[in-house]
C-alpha cells in the first residue's frame, strides 16, 4: 500500500505540472536589449530629376542672368542643346559654363555660332580709311548694316584705264574691310571744264543776264536763260559755277551789296532748278571789272571744279 500511494503522487504531480504548462502563457524567445549608444539607420531617397520643360526654364533663367537671354535652349533626352548666335567666343564658352551649373544638367551640346557685329560708324570709318589708302580720297562712302555705298565724282584726269576699272578698284578697296559684305557704286563721271565753259559762254553770249538799273529782280528772259544754264550744268556732274555780280556804280558798300543781291537772286533760281547750292558761289565784283556802258548790271559765270 505504501508503494502505490507514492506512485500516485508522482503521477498526480506530473499531471498537475502538465496542466500548469498548458494553461500558462506561451513562452517567447528572449529579445536582445537595444544598445542606447547605436544610432538608428535613416533611409535617404534619391532626388527626383527635373522634367525637360523645368530644366529648359531653369537654363534659360540662368542664361538671362548673365545677359545671354538670346540663346535658344532645347532639352533632348538628357542633353541640353544651346543654339543661336553670339558675338564673341567668350560669350559662347560662357553659355556652356553657366548651363553646367544648373541642377539636372547631364550633358551640353553647344551649337552657338559666333557672328561678329560691327558698329556702322566704325565700319564707315574703316571704309573711308580704305578708300584713302587706295588713292580715292575724293570719294565718299556710307554704310548701312553691312552694305556700303560709294558716291562722288570721278574726274577725267584720274580715270587712267577707264571709268569701270576705276570703279572696280574703289569697290574692291571697300570690300576689303572686315564686316562689309556688299558695295554699291554711285560714282559719277565729272564733266569736262573746258567743254562746259564753251557751252556756258555760248548761251550767255546769246541771252545775257543783265539787271535793270538799281534792280535785283529777274525778268522772264533771265529765267529762261537760267533754266537752260541749269540743264547744262547738270549734264556735267561734279562741276559748279562762280556767279559774278556787277553793279551800276563804284565799289562802295552800297554797290557791293547790290552786286551781291543780284548774284544771290541768280543762285536762288538755279537752286530751284535742281543745282546743288554748295556748287554755286556768289562773287560780288561791283564795278571792279567794269564792262561797256549799260552793261554794268550784268551777271557773269565761271565754271569751277
Amino acid at each position: 500500500m505504501a508503494i502505490g500511494a507514492a506512485a500516485l503522487i508522482v503521477v498526480s504531480a506530473g499531471a498537475i505540472g502538465a496542466n500548469r504548462l498548458l494553461a500558462g502563457p506561451e513562452a517567447t524567445p528572449d529579445e536582445p536589449e537595444a544598445t542606447p549608444d547605436e544610432p538608428a539607420t535613416a533611409q535617404v531617397s534619391e532626388p527626383i530629376p527635373p522634367s525637360p520643360s523645368e530644366l529648359r526654364v531653369a537654363v534659360e533663367s540662368a542664361l538671362r542672368d548673365v545677359q545671354l537671354g538670346q540663346v535658344k535652349v532645347q532639352v533632348e533626352g538628357t542633353v541640353v542643346v544651346l543654339s543661336g548666335t553670339v558675338t564673341t567666343d567668350t560669350a559662347r564658352a560662357r553659355a556652356s559654363e553657366v548651363t553646367s551649373t544648373v541642377d539636372g544638367v547631364v550633358q551640353i551640346d553647344n551649337r552657338l555660332v559666333v557672328e561678329v557685329v560691327h558698329e556702322p560708324a566704325a565700319l564707315q570709318d574703316a571704309a573711308t580709311v580704305a578708300l584713302q589708302a587706295a588713292g580715292f580720297a575724293n570719294l565718299d562712302v556710307t554704310v548701312v548694316d553691312s552694305a556700303a555705298t560709294i558716291s562722288g565724282v570721278v574726274p577725267y584726269e584720274d580715270l587712267g584705264d577707264g571709268y569701270f576699272a576705276y570703279t572696280d578698284r574703289a569697290v574692291a578697296a571697300v570690300l576689303g574691310v572686315d564686316g562689309i559684305d556688299a558695295v554699291t557704286s554711285r560714282l559719277l563721271l565729272r564733266g569736262n571744264v573746258d567743254e562746259l565753259t564753251a557751252e556756258v559762254q555760248a548761251l550767255i553770249g546769246q541771252a545775257p543776264v543783265r539787271f535793270a538799273l538799281g534792280s535785283t529782280e529777274l525778268d522772264e528772259s533771265h529765267r529762261a536763260t537760267l533754266d537752260q544754264l541749269a540743264a547744262l550744268v547738270m549734264a556735267y556732274p561734279g562741276l559748279g559755277l562762280d556767279i559774278a555780280g556787277h553793279s551800276d556804280g563804284g565799289i562802295d558798300p552800297v554797290n557791293l551789296q547790290l552786286a551781291t543781291d543780284r548774284a544771290s537772286a541768280v543762285r536762288a533760281h538755279l537752286v530751284g532748278q535742281g543745282l546743288d547750292r554748295n556748287s554755286l558761289a556768289v562773287v560780288p565784283y561791283s564795278e571792279l571789272f567794269p564792262g561797256t556802258f549799260g552793261d554794268s548790271g550784268r551777271i557773269e559765270f565761271v565754271v569751277t571744279r
